[in-house]
């Protein structure tokens, strides 16, 4: 409110004030034209990420609506339960598992690019380099999710809710600390505050391993060499992702070495790289189909199977954002991507991302009757 006077009044004495910088953070006259200008100056060819985040966050809420349905009493049963028959039913299983790898692609993409980008500062491999990176990360994170946070602390356990509504608890007035200090995905996982939050808990880990790991290798090395269980055990801790995230930084380091270079494509033979990748990201997720209903012992085939999977969806993004971007002239799935509306819904994505939990939960809570499911329940939801 005090911005928004501020914006229609014009206060000049406003400006000198010390406070006038957090108060002008709020201020949408000045937010929505940063929301809708391109802001990769410095990082040509790379509009389409934008594009790609978008659609991954619009599938993994899609996926995410879907989830609270098996917790509610449902009208046509007979329905999802015909789902599990489907051949393709493992396949949709494997999609909704594995697409949130897609942001972890980015994520280390991104950040071996921006330390790239930087290996000549004179900061580079010193602590205080390290210190800012997390300053800056945090800046940028935090504020959103501890209001969030704090929404599901105080507001959330008091809003009215149907019979139903004591399968939806959230536990962030006993555990929030865990999120803060971004251990949600290790500590307290069957009692968590704000369920899809353990993403950000693997992420922020991620990001202080690869921060050091290429403050290590810009210093010392290019100088030298130019179910409950399966979720808390596989899912969500941050070395069960850090393959796909150590692909997206080797994705990345390969953009900045080549990134002015015009015969890129040509040279990194990026055609051959797609198709393979292709093929394998459609062979791994098909063979799913042939999957065993369950196993009574440990399988090694299995093992290995499920890790190649988990690979598929971290190789193939990664070489994907690299075809794209050396793409001459640009592909008609890259001027997709690179539309204004897909950019301008990109830099909502992480507060979008914050909110769905309380948001899809808030909606479920208060249901009193039985549901139809159907595509239509769960994109309304």
């Amino acid at each position: 409110m005090i911005e928004a006077l501020w914006d229609v009044y014009e206060y000049d004495d406003f400006d000198e004030c010390p406070a006038s910088s957090v108060v002008k953070s709020f201020s949408l006259a000045q937010n929505i034209p940063k929301l809708i200008q391109k802001n990769r100056k410095c990082l040509p060819k790379l509009d389409h990420l934008d594009g790609i985040r978008t659609i991954v966050t619009i599938f993994i809420l899609l996926s995410h609506s879907s989830i609270p349905l098996i917790k509610m009493p449902l009208k046509n049963v007979a329905d999802i339960e015909m789902q599990f028959e489907n051949p393709l039913f493992s396949v949709a299983m494997a999609v909704n598992t594995y697409m949130v790898q897609l942001f972890f692609v980015l994520g280390g993409f991104l950040l071996a690019v921006t330390n790239l980008n930087r290996k000549h500062s004179p900061e580079i491999g010193t602590f205080k380099l390290l210190w800012k990176s997390i300053k800056h990360r945090l800046i940028r994170i935090l504020p959103s999710y501890l209001f969030v946070i704090l929404f599901h602390a105080s507001w959330y356990p008091k809003l009215i809710h149907g019979p139903m509504g004591y399968r939806f608890k959230d536990y962030c007035v006993k555990n929030w600390w865990t999120n803060i200090l971004f251990l949600n995905n290790y500590i307290l996982t069957k009692e968590p505050c704000i369920q899809f939050s353990w993403y950000l808990g693997a992420d922020f880990q991620l990001y202080l391993i690869g921060t050091i790991l290429m403050i290590i290798i810009i210093r010392y090395i290019l100088q030298e060499i130019r179910t409950l269980p399966y979720y808390i055990k596989v899912y969500i801790p941050f070395e069960t992702n850090a393959g796909n995230y150590f692909f997206g930084m080797l994705a990345g380091s390969v953009y900045f070495i080549n990134m002015n270079n015009d015969l890129s494509f040509e040279s990194l033979n990026l055609n051959m790289l797609f198709l393979s990748g292709g093929g394998f990201f459609v062979l791994m997720n098909s063979l799913t189909i042939f999957l065993p209903e369950d196993h009574v012992y440990p399988s090694i085939v299995l093992a290995i199977f499920g890790s190649l999977l988990k690979c598929a969806w971290g190789v193939f993004p990664a070489i994907l954002i690299l075809y794209l971007a050396f793409k001459n002239p640009p592909s008609r799935l890259s001027s997709v991507l690179c539309h204004p509306l897909l950019c301008f819904l990109s830099k909502l994505s992480f507060t979008i991302y914050l909110v769905q939990y309380g948001v899809v939960y808030s909606v479920y809570r208060h249901v009193t009757y039985p549901l139809m499911y159907n595509g239509f329940t769960i994109v309304s939801s």
